[in-house]
């Protein structure tokens, strides 16, 4: 043990930070290079508008989705790196390994060295971090400029120089062309600097002058943006979706979907097996809905943080608060606020919502293994708590990491796709599908093929129905193992099968096609 304190203690201090992004580079780069997985369905949505970005075709671009900014970056490092899916999940790996530094800098000055290092470890090893670092998703980059933006505002708000305050505003913007909920931080910014400075009238003129040039910032870049949309008569990163979500909130809209919900639970307790007897689990349920949606709210982020490191928060130091830990612990709890409160509207929640908060909570992370490190150093068995201590934070986050990404290692999707591409299956064909992925890998863009709805996934009958009334030409679809009948579509023969261990992919070809293709036997 005293040997590894005095190389922590020797080369922590000037390599600490250098170490952290080593350490998460190679376990990125690991997880890219050792597990052959397609890309996630998101992204190839990302890639396909890229493509049309690279080729000049903006408008279809746009058609697709309407944030550009992400794509765009794709588009730009494919001038770089040819191959789209690396270039993509470079991007991916760039973002989620770059953010430990504004993450390192911020609990630095939070709380101290020794807990910027931990904090920048722990978002190093974390699984969920390093899983979604191999996806293309826009939350990878949503997080980097958060972190940049959090760290930048707490610098403001404690040292009050202009030029923060308008760095804050620049980097608050671009994380909204990531993702809509940037927009929270260019609310709650604002909100907290009005907030100190009724608190703190001493500093009412330096913060407002910062806060003056932010809010002249924000208005000329958004003018700016909504100028060029118009003028182009696009649709840019869903404006209208957030000015109508903003317009249901304070409609309190979430209250008639939680209403609804809660006479439907009530219309259940006289039905079998429940009962009209007093507590029953309906009743209970019913009651205390903002209880149930609590919990498994409580549950994804903790999943998102990882047991592991939420297990370290109440380790961590909560006093003194001083105005930085205030600012984040406040957007924190504002952010989540109103994704719990979206959970309500939508009855619906996806792991990604609670990404950004997630991350601003690893200060505190860092924070708790710093004192939990500093126990082991001084403990009746330092080497034995030692190794426990590595297990657990190290050894734990890290094997899981590997796991998810092998679990989700799905070849058989590119194995399919190498086949259709190689035999031309697709080129200028009508395909439906029930999973972009598919037709992705045999070389065709989102806006190339027919997805089928939700409703029809087990549907097969409906399925072929779709296909007739459109002339479909290939149905590609994707079945679960578990459904040993193999789908039969009127009016068309099957091409190829691709079993795996856990779900089939079967290419039907309609007759005309498969004749014109010599496909029939």
């Amino acid at each position: 043990m005293k040997k590894f304190e005095n190389l922590f203690d020797a080369y922590e201090p000037k390599y600490g930070l250098l170490f952290c992004l080593a350490l998460a580079a190679f376990i990125k780069i690991l997880l890219l290079c050792l597990f052959q997985k397609p890309i996630n369905a998101d992204g190839t949505l990302y890639i396909s508008i890229a493509k049309h970005f690279a080729d000049g075709r903006f408008s279809d671009g746009m058609a697709l989705y309407p944030m550009p900014f992400y794509p765009a970056l794709i588009a730009l490092v494919h001038f770089i790196i040819p191959n789209w899916d690396l270039a993509a999940r470079l991007l991916s790996i760039f973002f989620m390994t770059f953010a430990i530094v504004p993450l390192y800098f911020l609990t630095r000055d939070l709380f101290n060295r020794h807990a910027a290092f931990w904090s920048a470890f722990a978002f190093a090893v974390s699984p969920v971090f390093n899983e979604w670092s191999v996806d293309v998703i826009r939350g990878t980059g949503f997080v980097f400029c958060v972190l940049w933006a959090v760290w930048l505002g707490q610098k403001a708000l404690k040292l009050e120089k202009p030029a923060f305050f308008v760095w804050t505003g620049a980097i608050s913007v671009i994380s909204f062309l990531f993702r809509v909920e940037g927009i929270f931080l260019i609310v709650f910014f604002p909100l907290f600097c009005i907030v100190r400075m009724l608190q703190k009238p001493k500093t009412a003129v330096s913060m407002a002058k910062g806060l003056m040039l932010w809010l002249a910032f924000i208005a000329v870049l958004g003018g700016a943006g909504l100028t060029a949309a118009h003028l182009n008569q696009m649709p840019v990163n869903r404006l209208d979706s957030v000015t109508s979500k903003a317009d249901a909130a304070l409609q309190l809209e979430f209250m008639d979907k939680y209403m609804e919900r809660y006479k439907a639970l009530e219309k259940l307790e006289g039905t079998p097996p429940f009962y009209h007897g007093r507590q029953n689990l309906l009743e209970t349920t019913r009651h205390f809905m903002y209880l149930v949606y609590l919990t498994g709210f409580g549950k994804i982020f903790i999943k998102v943080i990882f047991p592991c490191f939420f297990v370290a928060l109440f380790f961590s130091s909560w006093r003194p608060m001083q105005v930085q830990h205030a600012f984040i612990l406040g957007l924190i709890g504002f952010y989540l606020l109103l994704v719990y409160l979206n959970l309500i509207n939508r009855d619906f929640m996806q792991h990604r919502f609670v990404f950004a908060p997630a991350c601003l909570v690893y200060p505190w992370v860092g924070q708790g293994l710093n004192n939990l490190f500093n126990r082991v150093k001084n403990s009746f068995r330092p080497n034995f708590w030692l190794f426990c201590f590595l297990a657990v934070f190290l050894v734990v986050p890290a094997s899981k990491a590997f796991h998810s990404v092998v679990k989700r290692d799905d070849s058989v999707i590119i194995e399919a796709g190498r086949f259709a591409k190689q035999n031309e299956l697709l080129r200028d064909a009508r395909v439906l599908t029930n999973d972009s992925q598919l037709p992705y890998y045999g070389g065709l863009t989102v806006d190339q093929f027919e997805t089928i709805p939700n409703k029809y996934e087990d549907d097969y009958a409906g399925m072929g129905k779709i296909a007739i009334k459109k002339q479909i030409d290939i149905i590609y679809i994707k079945v679960s193992d578990e459904k040993d009948i193999m789908p039969q579509f009127s009016g068309y023969r099957l091409i190829k099968k691709f079993p795996s261990d856990d779900r089939i992919i079967y290419i039907f070809g309609s007759a005309q096609f498969c004749k014109d293709k010599g496909l029939l036997q």
